[in-house]
C-alpha cells in the first residue's frame, strides 16, 4: 500500500490525489479514495470511499463515504460526512451490496456509519487507511 505520510507531512499548497487501494477483507477487489489536503503544512484533511462494502462480524456493512479531520481524529457525528451521491463513480461492473438501488445503498451507508461510536469509527479507518496512521 502507498504511503503519503511524507507527502502529507511537507504539503505546503492545497492538493488533491486519488489512489487506487486493494484493501484485505475490506472493501471489494479495488475501491478509489481520493483525499484532499489543505494548506499551508496543514494535517486538515478528507478522505472518502467512491465504492464498496466492509464486512463486520460476518455483518455486511455498506460504507460509500467517510470523511476524516485532522489525522487520528474524526468526525463522525454529521451524516453529511458521507460523500453525496453526485461524487460516485464507481467503476464499470463494480455493483453497491443490498440493497441494490444506489439510494438504497447510501441510505444503508448512512445508517450504519451513524451507529458506529469514536472506536469502531477508529477501527474502521484504521483498516482502510492504515498508512495514515503509521
Amino acid at each position: 500500500m502507498t504511503d503519503f505520510s511524507p507527502r502529507l507531512a511537507s504539503v505546503s499548497t492545497a492538493f488533491e490525489m486519488s489512489a487506487p487501494l486493494v484493501l484485505d477483507g475490506g472493501l471489494g477487489p479495488e475501491v478509489t479514495v481520493t483525499a484532499s489536503f489543505e494548506a499551508p503544512r496543514s494535517k486538515t484533511f478528507t478522505a472518502a470511499f467512491t465504492g464498496g462494502a466492509l464486512t463486520i462480524d460476518d455483518e455486511p456493512a455498506p460504507v460509500v463515504g467517510v470523511a476524516l479531520t485532522s489525522v487520528g481524529s474524526l468526525e463522525h457525528e454529521d451524516p453529511a460526512i458521507i460523500v453525496p451521491l453526485a461524487d460516485l463513480d464507481l467503476p464499470d461492473g463494480f455493483t453497491l451490496p443490498e440493497p441494490a438501488s444506489l439510494p438504497g445503498a447510501l441510505s444503508a451507508a448512512h445508517t450504519y456509519v451513524r451507529q458506529l461510536d469514536e472506536a469502531q469509527m477508529l477501527d474502521l479507518m484504521r483498516r482502510a487507511f492504515g498508512w495514515l496512521f503509521a
